[in-house]
């Protein structure tokens, strides 16, 4: 048991017509998946100048989660070759795969009871963005 979550980051772009991604390892959390949110928050706010770098993204979302569980137990990285499904969510909140862009940070959420914000986008998606006062839209 726990409040489980996995999270993962991800860029997808294109040139002449070809679509890439790139994607993060996979973040395990045992009892903070009612925290991505905020986790996720506090990474954009360092993350306002780099971006959509995954590598960074995720190091940094990784880094604050750490800091914030303390302890040796309740987080684990491991590679993830495949972007993040329904189908590898362990319940709780479920899998989080977040798509770095321009603006910030799209979240998708699957497997679970997910972000608990308010202003889902309409196509089930959350918005973080990197510099939310620039946005008339932002969440508080």
């Amino acid at each position: 048991m726990g409040d489980r979550a996995l999270v993962q980051f991800k860029r997808t772009g294109g040139f002449q017509g070809v679509t890439e991604s790139e994607l993060s390892p996979c973040c395990y959390l045992h009892w903070a998946g009612s925290s991505v949110a905020d986790l996720l928050r506090q990474t954009a706010d360092r993350m306002a100048d780099r971006g959509k770098d995954v590598s960074y993204g995720f190091a940094r979302f990784v880094g604050i989660a750490h800091e914030s569980l303390g302890g040796p137990t309740g987080l684990g990285v491991w590679n993830q070759p495949t972007e993040l499904t329904e189908k590898d969510s362990h319940g709780d909140a479920g899998c989080f795969v977040v798509e770095l862009d321009s603006v910030g940070m799209l979240v998708s959420c699957s497997g679970g009871y997910g972000l608990r914000l308010p202003r889902e986008r309409s196509d089930g998606r959350f918005r973080i963005y990197w510099r939310p006062e620039e946005h008339s839209d932002a969440r508080e």
